[in-house]
């Protein structure tokens, strides 16, 4: 009889450890679902964290679209209603251009005379800057940018014993250079620079081709560099620059003697 008790507090020992380890198994499990569910807390509240921000962004994006969408609409409305101003006639690029009267019946108006001419005032330096050469004939349509003004020396070319060309070159100044040679051309026979037996007392002149109004303008310069002894003007871009230092001084000078 006792062993059979025996048998049964062995099989409820057995019981009793099975017991045991499922209450830790079970421990174990609702320890970790716990742990799981802590995780999922925690990821839920960052990402409803991220949503909140992404929300809040596209709103901004929205916001600013819309603000941006309302100032095209200004823009363009403002673009249409705007006033477009008149275009202007006038060139403003300066074509470089420099007008040579006096030559003789017989010499042809091309880059070989432009380049005797040169040749004649001891500047071939300036022969590669000519970007081409023209007739020019007096009373004839030029383009807008010609003036119809007459040279420097105010005495226009005779169309039936003289001719006009017009030289193009690359540079302000290298058309400067050139015009600032023009008063060697007066003791110049036109005859002798172009090698012509027939002896004549025609002389070069030359002149820079500017917009009537620049030109009228450019006129008015040249007088009062002349009756002040100034340097003549410089012209750069349409505008001609004047050398105002011995207005200064003439205006320094009287206001002394005022004093």
């Amino acid at each position: 009889m006792h062993a059979g008790f025996d048998k049964v507090e062995a099989h409820l020992s057995a019981i009793n450890v099975r017991l045991d380890q499922f209450t830790q198994t079970q421990l174990k499990h609702e320890a970790a679902i716990l742990k799981n569910a802590r995780t999922v807390a925690e990821l839920d509240e960052r990402v409803s964290s991220e949503l909140k921000e992404l929300a809040q962004r596209q709103n901004e994006s929205s916001e600013m679209l819309s603000e941006l969408k309302e100032r095209m609409a200004v823009f363009d409305s403002t673009a249409r209603d705007a006033d477009v101003p008149p275009t202007c006639s006038t060139p403003t690029v300066d074509s470089c251009e420099v007008r040579v009267t006096g030559i003789p019946a017989p010499v042809s108006t091309d880059i070989t005379t432009a380049e005797s001419t040169l040749k004649a005032l001891q500047l071939e330096r300036l022969t590669p800057h000519i970007i081409f050469v023209r007739p020019w004939t007096a009373g004839r349509a030029d383009p807008p940018h010609a003036s119809s003004a007459l040279t420097t020396t105010g005495v226009s070319p005779n169309a039936r014993c003289e001719k006009a060309m017009v030289i193009r070159l690359a540079s302000a100044i290298a058309r400067e250079t050139f015009l600032a040679a023009a008063p060697s051309l007066r003791s110049m026979r036109a005859s002798n620079i172009f090698a012509l037996h027939e002896n004549t007392s025609s002389n070069l002149n030359l002149s820079p081709l500017l917009p009537p109004a620049q030109y009228r303008l450019l006129q008015k310069c040249w007088a009062i560099m002349e009756e002040r002894r100034i340097p003549n003007p410089v012209i750069r871009d349409m505008r001609a620059y004047t050398c105002v230092v011995h207005v200064i001084l003439d205006s320094l000078q009287l206001a002394q003697k005022l004093t």
